[in-house]
């Protein structure tokens, strides 16, 4: 049996809208049998990643924050539909893993930046497919660095954060130098308050923080 539907759920907070209408709910469904879930971050990826979903013989989540709508960016006008989503390493560095995907992206990036000036080299990662996820590319990446802060806007309790920290405690204990850290929303309503949304959902300075963070086991 196949179920070929794509689900395009436009998603996210940061805009002041209150609990109705700021959910990433990526976490929500990772548990549903046979169900994929995207994140695109890019203008490029968002396009040959929908043509995927589309041809696809299973159903698929397709999350589109909504911050991302207006963002500009090359879109070639062919690009070759690959046969599975792969992590995309959007910046190499050598002491800190960043993984994170949609919306907080920039912010990671943003992080990086920062920590590059006081010599902290950052590798930030896309993993774009939430479910299956490319564990792959991210354990290399670990292996390399020896740490690793996972970010989302979702809660941290359940999160997708949760699941990449575990396989990462499972399979890459040994080439670990610091704790594994993750930054995330606070599990609680997202305000109608732009003050204290600001105050639930992550931030760079958040991000910069625990990679620092993650340097050392203390």
């Amino acid at each position: 049996i196949t179920v070929p539907m794509v689900v395009r759920a436009a998603s996210g907070g940061y805009r002041g809208y209150g609990a109705t209408h700021s959910q990433f709910p990526a976490a929500w469904f990772m548990n549903v049998p046979g169900l994929k879930i995207l994140a695109p971050f890019s203008p490029a990826d968002a396009r040959w990643m929908l043509r995927w979903a589309i041809e696809d013989e299973n159903p698929v989540l397709f999350l589109e924050h909504k911050l991302l709508y207006g963002l500009t960016g090359e879109v070639p006008e062919t690009a070759e539909i690959p046969d599975q989503i792969s992590a995309n390493v959007l910046r190499e560095g050598t002491d800190v893993t960043l993984v994170g995907f949609s919306y907080v992206l920039g912010m990671a990036l943003d992080a990086a930046d920062q920590l590059q000036q006081d010599d902290i080299s950052v590798e930030v990662i896309d993993i774009r497919s939430i479910k299956p996820l490319d564990m792959e590319t991210i354990l290399e990446s670990v292996e390399k660095t020896g740490r690793i802060v996972i970010v989302e806007e979702g809660p941290k309790t359940g999160g997708v954060g949760a699941e990449i920290a575990a396989v990462v405690a499972e399979r890459a204990l040994p080439y670990l130098d610091g704790r594994v850290i993750r930054v995330a929303a606070a599990d609680t309503p997202i305000p109608s308050s732009l003050e204290l949304e600001r105050a639930v959902l992550p931030d760079v300075d958040q991000i910069a923080t625990a990679c620092v963070d993650s340097l050392s086991w203390e």
